[in-house]
């Protein structure tokens, strides 16, 4: 602080934005951890394995089909910001697939459904830096 010379309000601040930002991925990852638990513990979990054993057949690639891009679509469109990793990848886990080979695969097709994102916010933000995507909506650049 005295070596740059910064006011110390500057730097509190800078501290608190830090804190907030690394908080953001920790809050998914705890909501995503605590989703789970309620489906374990109010027995939805063995309902959705049984379920899909139903669906699929028995068969390995179709669960891993539905799961791991279906599932993960659906959470990243309601959820995004790495929901649909951490709850694919618990719940093809419980379903009996080898973790690594399961985390590799989830973390591989989520850069799939990230394009579109929450809702869209990837496409909407990112294309309006790029193009004249504010003027074209009617929204006023917030810079």
């Amino acid at each position: 602080m005295l070596y740059f010379e910064s006011l110390p309000n500057l730097v509190n601040a800078a501290t608190v934005q830090g804190m907030l930002n690394a908080a953001t991925p920790v809050a998914i990852g705890l909501g995503a951890i605590i989703l789970f638990r309620a489906m374990h513990y109010t027995k939805s979990l063995d309902w959705l394995i049984a379920l899909m054993k139903k669906v699929s057949h028995n068969n390995p690639i179709a669960v891993v089909m539905i799961i791991g891009w279906g599932f993960v679509y659906l959470v990243e469109g309601s959820a995004g910001f790495g929901t649909p990793v951490a709850l694919a990848a618990l719940i093809l886990q419980s379903f009996g697939f080898d973790p690594i080979s399961v985390a590799c695969l989830c973390l591989l097709n989520d850069g799939l459904e990230t394009t579109f994102g929450a809702v869209g916010t990837p496409i909407f933000f990112g294309l309006s830096t790029v193009t004249k995507f504010n003027e074209m909506t009617g929204m006023e650049d917030s810079r």
